[in-house]
């Protein structure tokens, strides 16, 4: 298996997310919107180690996190800021 260069970001085009089944019976399974933005949450994650800009400076985002506001969140899971 080929691994991307770290600077590679995923792009929500390809790779997985996994998921255990035991989630069903999860508090965040049981409220819809908090599972829509659980999720949103797990495919917006880095995949790896990456550069990315916060406040104009350039930082170095780590696997498993990402660089969000509730104001683009909230506009791409279509959902009011306070839901979001």
């Amino acid at each position: 298996m080929q691994v991307n260069e770290p600077s590679t970001r995923y792009d929500g085009l390809n790779g997985f997310v996994k998921f255990y089944r035991k989630i069903i019976s999860s508090a965040v399974f049981e409220n819809p919107k908090l599972l829509k933005v659980w999720t949103w949450c797990l495919m917006k994650a880095y995949w790896t180690d990456a550069p990315g800009i916060f406040q104009g400076r350039q930082i170095m985002i780590q696997r498993g996190q990402f660089i969000t506001g509730r104001h683009k969140g909230s506009a791409e899971c279509n959902m009011s800021k306070s839901t979001f």
